[in-house]
């Protein structure tokens, strides 16, 4: 008889223990998800794809510390393209922008490049004035070559607006990762320098003649494609012509 009540007070145990881990198991307070970070799909919408995959180049932007080049004629949409990045990377970077007047007030304006932080996006906006390769030997150009050599390592994303690649220093060139190219001017294809001068002349077959601010040819190691692309919910013409006081100086 004892030992019935012994092997009954085991098995009452066991079942007793493994109710409670059961319950423990479906009862316990689930783990809080990481917040994956994403860019609105509008942003790119594809419309001819070469290569690669275009949500990878997506993720990339907000990802990783990225140095890009947007070139295109005057008018084509360069400053709205950056504008436009910038308001989906905003709430996931800091933002900073030389070049720039009249923007959002979370978009801070710098007039020294050492200003900017880390984990944010620089935006540089006519950069053939600022970083022109003319004037290479002046001390903003030389501040600018050792950021975007130390981008990396401090977690900053640079994207610089020009209307030739010729006008910017060959270091800035080969240190880029992606080209957003707008549709180039009638001869800027014949003025681009050797390495870009193909690639310039690609995007501009791509690129419609009708509505052409609208589009952006994409060259990155991630995604190659013509793409159609918004603009920024704040944009006004003020701010497109705001460079314009810059460039007289």
């Amino acid at each position: 008889m004892d030992t019935w009540l012994i092997f009954f007070i085991i098995v009452t145990i066991y079942a007793l223990v493994i109710t409670i881990l059961y319950f423990l198991r479906i009862t316990r307070i689930p783990r809080k998800r990481k917040r994956v970070k994403s860019i609105p799909r509008e942003l790119f919408i594809e419309v001819e794809r070469i290569n690669g995959d275009l949500d990878s180049f997506r993720s990339a932007i907000i990802e990783k510390s990225l140095i890009g080049i947007i070139l295109g004629r005057r008018g084509s949409g360069k400053t709205a393209l950056a504008l436009r990045i910038a308001e989906a990377l905003r709430g996931k970077k800091k933002i900073y922008a030389m070049g720039i007047s009249n923007a959002p007030r979370w978009i801070k304006i710098i007039d020294n490049i050492d200003k900017a932080q880390p984990d944010s996006l620089l935006i540089v906006d006519e950069g053939a004035i600022l970083l022109g390769a003319r004037a290479s030997m002046k001390e903003l150009n030389k501040k600018f070559s050792n950021l975007m050599a130390i981008s990396r390592h401090r977690d900053l994303s640079l994207l610089i607006i020009t209307q030739n690649s010729a006008m910017l220093e060959v270091n800035t060139l080969r240190l880029a990762d992606y080209l957003l190219i707008k549709k180039p001017s009638l001869l800027q294809s014949e003025m681009e320098r050797p390495q870009i001068k193909r690639i310039i002349g690609k995007a501009d077959k791509a690129i419609p003649d009708e509505d052409f601010p609208k589009y952006c040819y994409i060259i990155s190691d991630y995604y190659e494609g013509l793409v159609k692309t918004s603009l920024p919910g704040f944009w006004s013409e003020k701010i497109s012509k705001s460079m314009k006081h810059t460039k007289n100086i």
